[in-house]
């Protein structure tokens, strides 16, 4: 009996270490698809290119601070919950400094969306306005993390 549950659980363990393992890749094919789609339809120079990905990359490395910064606020917010017997300005004080690093973070994206913009021709930028909002993802994703806060209080 004991044998055959560590092997279910085995299984278990490894189906669920695989479904992690392959997500991460996917998303960052679809997403290399989607710049590529992008760039065609563009039809940007090499030096476009190149800017381009500088910029990105800044952004990247910005993003990364940022975002550390909101889950530490996060989990500043959950810890508060957990010890209990908080005050009203102590919880909005900690949902006010989440908040603000959420408008950080996007006002940066607007900013590298904006420094992107600006490399582009006027013809380019024609074709930029037509395409769909390549921030809108990630705006789902922020929504979602803000329902879950609210949630799970």
């Amino acid at each position: 009996m004991k044998k055959s549950s560590l092997f279910i659980m085995a299984v278990l363990f490894i189906g669920m270490i695989s479904i992690n393992l392959f997500a991460q890749p996917e998303r960052e094919m679809r997403m290399e698809r989607f710049k590529n789609k992008i760039a065609d339809k563009l039809n940007l120079t090499d030096e476009q290119n190149n800017s381009i990905e500088s910029l990105k990359l800044q952004h990247q490395k910005a993003m990364v601070g940022l975002r550390s910064e909101e889950k530490l606020k996060e989990i500043e917010l959950r810890e508060l919950k957990f010890k209990g017997n908080y005050s009203r300005e102590e919880f909005i004080s900690k949902v006010k400094e989440i908040n603000e690093i959420r408008n950080k973070i996007a006002v940066s994206q607007a900013e590298h969306k904006m420094d992107v913009y600006g490399l582009l021709t006027d013809d380019q930028k024609l074709i930029w306005n037509k395409m769909p909002d390549r921030f809108g993802e990630h705006r789902k994703d922020m929504m979602k993390q803000q329902m879950k806060l609210h949630k799970d209080f």
